[in-house]
């Protein structure tokens, strides 16, 4: 079973892009400033990042087969 949370966080805001593709940034800083352990995505620009501030960036294939096991 997949528990599913939603919490209100600060904001946090980086000096330079990260991602190759700007508008993907929203959702790294999103997952530092609620302290996630992974992000779940198909998106290629953060694939390609593959951690970030000890964020894993995963598809939902590998989180399934690897983190739910």
């Amino acid at each position: 079973m997949l528990l599913i949370k939603a919490e209100l966080t600060g904001s946090y805001y980086f000096n330079k892009p990260v991602c190759q593709d700007p508008d993907d940034d929203k959702f790294i800083t999103c997952a530092i400033a609620s302290k996630s352990s992974y992000i779940i995505s198909g998106d290629k620009h953060l694939l390609n990042i593959g951690e970030y501030f000890n964020i894993s960036i995963v598809t939902p294939r590998y989180f399934i087969d690897h983190v739910l096991e």
